[in-house]
């Protein structure tokens, strides 16, 4: 049975590189704002606890901006303090894309708060609450993907393997994979 599968992925490749002669060797997927959207999604609200305080992170909208290989978010931030002092905002972080090639996950690291917007809030502490938003981010963000190929689709298996390369082009993502020959 195993070999039977290993013989249709290989049979799967040869065809597309003889049906796609100017592609032959890559092959793409463009995932769209909303494709991205729909997953981060389902990873939403985050809640971080310290000893005083609570950030609920909610609300995700997804950016792709063109020239940058960096996927921004935007989300609904809420901090509770000492139980019942409360703040809200919002926070633009974007982050870089590492891809884990076993788990066939797009995870967001190096996530970084760029802007805090606190209503009343100085500009010092909103710049603080960026650096603790930051770090919560990060250690979230290299844990829980923002993407994943479904295992379940044969073609995302057999490509998921071989990334090439990811950019950003007309506010899609766009995935290139280099296929064996």
């Amino acid at each position: 049975m195993k070999s039977k599968i290993i013989l249709v992925m290989w049979l799967n490749i040869i065809l597309a590189s003889v049906m796609l002669p100017g592609r032959a060797g890559a092959y793409s997927v463009t995932l769209t704002k909303q494709d991205i959207q729909a997953q981060v999604e389902q990873n939403f609200p985050v809640k971080e606890k310290s000893m005083f305080s609570t950030l609920t992170l909610r609300n995700p909208r997804v950016e792709l901006k063109e020239g940058t290989e960096r996927v921004g978010l935007v989300v609904d931030a809420v901090v509770t303090a000492l139980g019942d002092i409360r703040t809200d905002g919002v926070v633009h972080m974007d982050g870089a894309l590492r891809y884990v090639r076993e788990k066939g996950e797009f995870l967001l690291v190096d996530a970084i708060a760029r802007k805090v917007e606190i209503d009343g809030a100085s500009e010092m502490a909103q710049r603080t609450v960026a650096d603790l938003i930051t770090v919560a981010l990060r250690d979230y963000f290299e844990k829980n993907p923002i993407y994943k190929f479904d295992p379940k689709d044969l073609t995302q298996m057999m490509i998921m393997s071989a990334l090439k390369s990811v950019e950003v082009s007309d506010g899609k993502l766009v995935i290139e994979f280099a296929m064996p020959y």
